[in-house]
């Protein structure tokens, strides 16, 4: 990109930010995406908070406000590189520090990257939300939201899906979560299956 079109692209994410804001929006800057990786070697989780506190105070600079939280935690996207217990604990480690410091921490896994009948590791990163939303139960410091990938649902049959991550997620978080679905519905489904993606809560709606 020319300096030209970077400069624009930054003053639209945030005025977009300022506005979302104002709006009383959460929100989040992703870590992953179709295709992203992890680095290698996996950098300190502190790094990757006082990273994220740079990252907020240079968005303070640009929109000319002062030490307001301007993005309020992280998402995690990753579809890649989540095949070990290693990355999950990098990945849980890096949660609790955010979440200790008042901090929003979501995630948006696959319906196979979420599903606890599925083996973990099974193929690629098959099942590995669910020991990084058990680690985070088990300390105390649960993900606030997950939003489930439906139009992705690898070969897995959707209402299947459904009841296994339904079922697994009432037994960490008890009847205090809600689930709903947007309107849209999955691309070759009955209108009766799951919409595009779900949120999980924990506050009531």
């Amino acid at each position: 990109l020319s300096n030209k079109a970077a400069v624009y692209i930054l003053s639209t994410v945030v005025k977009e930010i300022k506005e979302l804001n104002n709006k009383g929006a959460v929100v989040l800057l992703s870590f992953g995406g179709a295709g992203a990786t992890l680095p290698n070697p996996l950098p300190d989780p502190n790094d990757v908070y006082n990273a994220f506190v740079s990252f907020n105070d240079y968005l303070n600079k640009q929109a000319g406000t002062s030490r307001k939280q301007l993005v309020h935690g992280i998402d995690w996207d990753l579809e890649n590189g989540v095949n070990s217990q290693k990355v999950v604990e990098w990945m849980a480690s890096v949660s609790f520090i955010f979440k200790n410091n008042n901090l929003f921490v979501s995630c948006a896994p696959q319906s196979t990257n979420f599903n606890p009948t599925i083996g973990t590791w099974t193929s690629g990163c098959w099942n590995c939300y669910v020991p990084l939303v058990a680690a985070m139960t088990g300390n105390g410091t649960p993900i606030d939201a997950i939003m489930v990938q439906w139009y992705e649902p690898g070969g897995s049959h959707p209402a299947a899906d459904v009841t296994a991550i339904s079922n697994f997620v009432n037994q960490y978080y008890n009847t205090s979560w809600k689930v709903s679905f947007p309107t849209e519905t999955l691309p070759g489904y009955k209108s009766t299956w799951p919409g595009i993606g779900s949120w999980l809560s924990k506050n009531k709606q």
